[in-house]
């Protein structure tokens, strides 16, 4: 990214790399791996106000398929973005 862009924005590429970084690589990740991990739960704690607590037992095939399908799929967004990118790209 900072071969294409000119001297004096380098310091403003940089913060929105980092703006770009924070909203798509920190915030979805943890609430995407959450929600997988939630719903592989067979058996919730379930307190005397009818609340959900904490997961007693949880279905690890199905965790295993939902954390390596959301890693996957992670992948290959990135590897398409990539290319897109490589082929778009024109030297200077």
């Amino acid at each position: 990214i900072y071969r294409c862009v000119p001297d004096k924005q380098r310091s403003f590429a940089l913060g929105v790399q980092s703006v770009f970084l924070r909203l798509l690589g920190t915030i979805p990740g943890p609430i995407l791996f959450g929600v997988a991990i939630d719903s592989s739960c067979t058996l919730w704690d379930i307190n005397e106000c009818k609340t959900k607590g904490a997961c007693w037992v949880y279905d690890n095939e199905r965790m295993a398929y939902l954390l390596m399908g959301i890693s996957a799929a992670c992948k290959i967004i990135t590897i398409i973005f990539v290319v897109i990118a490589v082929c778009l790209y024109k030297p200077p």
